[in-house]
């Protein structure tokens, strides 16, 4: 798998991730933007992103070898938040020539102790919350797919989700819907 990972956390209309200080290399960049998995499967170079077949950016590849689920992406620092607004996360993600690997996307939400503080929809504790964390076959290699999830805030009491995956032309991918969660009252920051 090689996938393009460019997170973008919403708050307002503000991100709260900064991807301008990707650089071509591998590895991590600082601790803004820790690598996930071998240095060797996390490699940041110059290709098409989905917003353009003619000017190249910087994205981040993760390499799939069916032996590790370590297969590449990152993890971002800590960000303080609001447990009372709702987040909008999203990821543009692509695979060329396999679905080999598996796509995860998530989120890790804490209180001022550490401990963690991300709820299920119905309330229930999760510690390791994943909107997507499963080999999900993307409809068409070599094509970028949005990846949009949302935190809602401790108060939400629905379990109505909003999440959707789309394609770069706006059309929803209508056979798959990411997982959403929400904030304990206690949340102070995630990433």
């Amino acid at each position: 798998m090689i996938c393009f990972a460019s997170v973008f956390f919403t708050y307002g209309q503000n991100n709260l991730l900064d991807t301008s200080t990707w650089t071509i290399g591998n590895g991590s960049i600082s601790t803004e933007f820790s690598r996930y998995g071998p240095t060797s499967k996390n490699i940041r170079e110059l290709d098409y992103g989905p917003h353009s077949s003619t000017s190249q950016v910087i994205i981040w590849k993760g390499l799939a070898d069916n032996v590790s689920t370590l297969d590449g992406g990152f993890l971002t620092s800590y960000k303080a938040i609001d447990p009372s607004k709702k987040y909008r996360l999203t990821i543009w993600l692509r695979k060329i020539n396999s679905n080999d690997g598996i796509s995860y996307f998530g989120f890790n939400a804490l209180d001022i102790n550490g401990d963690g503080a991300s709820l299920a929809l119905d309330d229930l504790v999760n510690n390791n919350p994943y909107f997507i964390s499963r080999n999900w076959s993307f409809p068409t290699f070599n094509e970028w797919y949005l990846f949009v999830a949302y935190v809602y805030p401790s108060t939400y009491a629905s379990s109505f989700n909003e999440a959707k995956v789309y394609r770069t032309d706006g059309t929803e991918i209508s056979n798959f819907t990411p997982n959403s969660y929400k904030f304990a009252s206690t949340a102070t920051e995630m990433r």
